[in-house]
């Protein structure tokens, strides 16, 4: 009976000291919790930086001019196609200046059609670089703010209107909302404006 005592009380230190163990060893895997600073929010209109920065009116106004430049060139390439098909109706079907005309026609039409999609290409590659550069610009206005304000977060702050001709539009557009209430003084879209127009004109 007394050896039976022995037994059991060794098996119960025993599990004692298994389960310290397993405590203990819980307690040093597990990382205590960080705590977290009260974050700072602040809110910019980007589309309103896009639109309204000097290098997006400065590359518009490039973009337009240079869209006048080449309307004027086709224009005057068309002129020497209707020239050549002008010509053609003067002259004899089949005869070999017939056939002469109407081969520089169909290169002329050729040309005229692989001119405009090549400088449309082209216009289209500036203006997706230019956009991203000036969205880079705008990334790196935002951050600079937001340092100086000591803000950890800047969410982008749209205007969303909801007028639609079913319900369906009306969810979707509520559904792009982002920033649902902002007090007006975490809106950093002037502050961000200004930075950028400082970093372009600096860059003139």
């Amino acid at each position: 009976m007394k050896r039976g005592r022995i037994i059991y009380l060794l098996a119960v230190v025993l599990l004692a000291s298994l389960a310290w163990r397993a405590t203990a060893t819980a307690q040093v895997a597990a990382p205590a919790p960080v705590r977290m600073p009260p974050a700072s929010v602040a809110v910019c209109h980007l589309a309103d930086v896009f639109t309204n920065c000097k290098r997006t009116k400065a590359e518009k106004t490039i973009l337009e001019q240079r869209q006048a430049a080449l309307a004027n060139e086709e224009k005057q390439r068309r002129k020497a196609l209707e020239a050549l098909s002008a010509a053609l109706e003067a002259l004899k079907v089949g005869s070999p200046e017939y056939e002469r005309k109407l081969a520089e026609a169909e290169r002329v039409a050729v040309e005229l059609q692989v001119w405009g999609k090549t400088q449309e290409n082209v216009l289209r590659r500036r203006y997706d670089r230019v956009m991203a550069d000036i969205y880079d610009t705008i990334l790196s206005a935002i951050e600079r703010i937001a340092l100086q304000r000591g803000c950890q977060l800047v969410l982008y702050r749209d205007d969303v209107s909801l007028a639609s001709g079913n319900t369906e539009l009306l969810l979707a557009k509520i559904a792009q909302r982002k920033v649902l209430y902002h007090d007006p003084r975490l809106d950093v879209t002037a502050d961000v404006l200004r930075e950028v127009d400082r970093v372009f004109q600096q860059g003139r």
